[in-house]
């Protein structure tokens, strides 16, 4: 799952245990919550979260069609984006490779055809835009297994009719049945014989000339014309290969581009000197630092420009990510700024703030309370992502991070951002305050009572039992949840 939202998911784990509830055959899906998340772009995708028994449903019903669409697909090298595995492991997509390392061999195909021109264009609204009649005619022309079939399209129906558009976006057994779905542009694109690489809807074509590349762009408009569907025209460029290469070039790459130079400047500086001090000559871990720091603030520059570059996410992501590793604060007091030009960091940005929570907790609670404030312009992905890695704290009775959350729990108007700022709520605040659960369990429908039990439970215990006996009567789940955590808390850090 996209958005972290774990908690249901292990309640029914303590509750059921490995086997899982029971799924009835005559199954009902219910209604699904939009998440709106933001893209790199800067607009937005709207991510679906089902119920976890509609999930597990959804997701058991294309294992069964998995050697079908598998059977129907290029090899991994050329299409990517969640791949299933045709064994019994846990994680069904665990072969997939990831996204950077994907693209890192488009790179590498690139490099090896100097002189070539590169398509690289992207479907517009691609999950929104899936027609389930063609779906269906996709699935029963490569599967033995029409009842299955019926029954994921009947599944994808009910969804639809509860306002999910094509393909429910953000759950991983949506990515098989797009692939699938495109699997006659790959055919079309393998006539060409030109080297191509598609991960779900963004798709690189390698050209010996302009003209070929527009060619080709042609034949796959016609083609997407006839599944309903039209390209991304900001999207699709066609640039000679040495300029693709580069907007290619993984964020790992510049980096170390950036350290190689740096480390020839100091060869350069001690070359130069008439005398050098042994003490003063930085190792190799006092120079990635450097160069981290220096990478932060370079790109912190950015933030005034009208634009920010191409790469400013990719960057910036990995910038955090060595900050994290290197447990130096450095770039707490930017992350307010940046994610108010760059959304799509707010989980790495996040996380990497609540990983030095032990050791610098007044700064990391000031950039919580920071992006949670007034007045502040945030989505439903990046609310959700605060409110997850707000668990990880440690409560400070000097801050206003509970009171922040709390008013979150009670006025947000996204039912499943109340519910999780609630049970962030639950450690920020004092052991005997229990409003902010009252006020959220009159408004809150059966499906959200169980993150309010959860949001209480490490409070003072004959306060919390009072409240439990009190709603038990709502109903057997709750009853049992209520029982559960009686019996065995839940680690704030598994939610």
């Amino acid at each position: 799952m996209d958005v972290p939202d774990r908690l249901p998911y292990e309640v029914l784990e303590r509750l059921y245990g490995d086997d899982g509830p029971s799924l009835s055959p005559h199954h009902q899906p219910r209604r699904a919550v939009l998440v709106v998340s933001s893209k790199k772009s800067g607009t937005f995708r709207p991510f679906v979260r089902v119920r976890p028994t509609d999930l597990i449903m959804y997701q058991a019903l294309v294992d069964q069609l998995a050697p079908d669409i598998e059977g129907a697909l290029l090899p991994r090298n050329h299409v990517g984006a969640y791949r299933q595995l045709l064994t019994r492991d846990d994680n069904a997509f665990a072969a997939t490779p990831s996204n950077d390392e994907f693209r890192h061999s488009i790179h590498q195909a690139i490099l090896e055809h100097p002189g070539s021109f590169v398509l690289e264009t992207d479907i517009s609204g691609y999950f929104l835009g899936i027609r389930l009649p063609q779906l269906e005619e996709k699935l029963i022309e490569c599967s033995e297994r029409p009842d299955v079939v019926y029954d994921v399209v009947e599944l994808l129906t009910q969804w639809q009719q509860f306002g999910v558009r094509g393909l429910p976006q953000g759950i991983r057994p949506s990515s098989p049945l797009g692939n699938l779905y495109l699997s006659s542009l790959d055919r079309l694109l393998g006539r060409f014989s030109v080297p191509f690489f598609r991960w779900m809807d963004d798709i690189w074509a390698i050209c010996d000339s302009y003209s070929s590349a527009r060619r080709i762009q042609d034949e796959i408009e016609k083609h997407l014309y006839d599944l309903g569907l039209t390209l991304n025209g900001e999207k699709t460029t066609i640039r000679r290969a040495e300029t693709a290469a580069l907007t290619l070039e993984p964020a790992a790459a510049r980096f170390e581009r950036r350290r190689d130079a740096a480390v020839e400047e100091i060869v350069e500086g001690l070359e130069n000197a008439e005398y050098i001090d042994p003490s003063e000559i930085p190792d190799e871990e006092e120079i990635d630092h450097a160069v981290t720091i220096g990478e932060h603030d370079r790109l912190i520059g950015f933030l005034d420009d009208e634009v920010l570059p191409r790469e400013f996410s990719a960057d910036m992501s990995l910038v955090y990510r060595r900050l994290e590793r290197l447990e130096d604060a450095h770039g707490l007091v930017g992350i307010s700024r940046v994610l108010v030009r760059s959304p799509d960091l707010s989980a790495v940005a996040m996380r990497y703030a609540a990983s030095l929570a032990n050791k610098a907790p007044k700064d990391v609670v000031a950039v919580f309370a920071d992006v949670l404030g007034d007045g502040r312009f945030t989505r439903d992905y990046e609310k959700l992502n605060i409110c997850h890695k707000a668990l990880s704290l440690k409560r400070d009775p000097n801050s206003n991070l509970g009171s922040l959350l709390g008013n979150l729990a009670t006025t947000d108007p996204h039912p499943l951002i109340r519910a999780k700022a609630l049970v962030a709520w639950g450690p920020h605040s004092g052991m005997d305050e229990f409003e902010v659960f009252d006020r959220f369990l009159q408004s809150a429908e059966p499906q959200w009572r169980p993150y309010a039990l959860v949001s209480i439970h490490r409070k003072r215990r004959a306060t919390r039992d009072e409240r439990y006996e009190k709603w038990a009567g709502e109903g057997e789940g709750v009853a049992a949840v209520a029982a559960m955590l009686r019996r065995e808390q839940i680690k704030w850090g598994r939610l």
